[in-house]
């Protein structure tokens, strides 16, 4: 199964700066001094973008405000994502599985 390899990114993203073994098991946190570089950072952050296209207005109000006002996203992508984990988590699965299906 293919994915888009940003989302993939997030996913371990997320891993390493949360690392809850819980979600995501197919992912494994990246091992400590190699850090992200700034075009997978990129990456990142556009899947988040698209992430964000298809969270819900009401329920993600305060998570849609707070990703609109990231100046500048690749600095201050991780203190959005310490926040918001928790509700990003069950929208990125979603959309894997959707994705997973187109692609199929």
């Amino acid at each position: 199964m293919a994915v888009y390899p940003g989302l993939e990114l997030l996913k371990q993203y997320i891993k390493t700066l949360v690392a809850n073994n819980n979600m995501f098991p197919d992912v494994f946190p990246r091992p400590y001094g190699h850090e992200f570089s700034r075009a997978e950072l990129q990456a990142i952050y556009y899947s988040l973008f698209l992430i964000m296209n298809r969270a819900n207005s009401e329920t993600n109000r305060l998570m849609i405000a707070r990703f609109q006002t990231l100046d500048e996203p690749y600095i201050h992508l991780h203190w959005f994502l310490f926040d918001f984990w928790q509700e990003l988590v069950p929208l990125i699965t979603q959309h894997t599985k959707r994705h997973q299906i187109v692609l199929n």
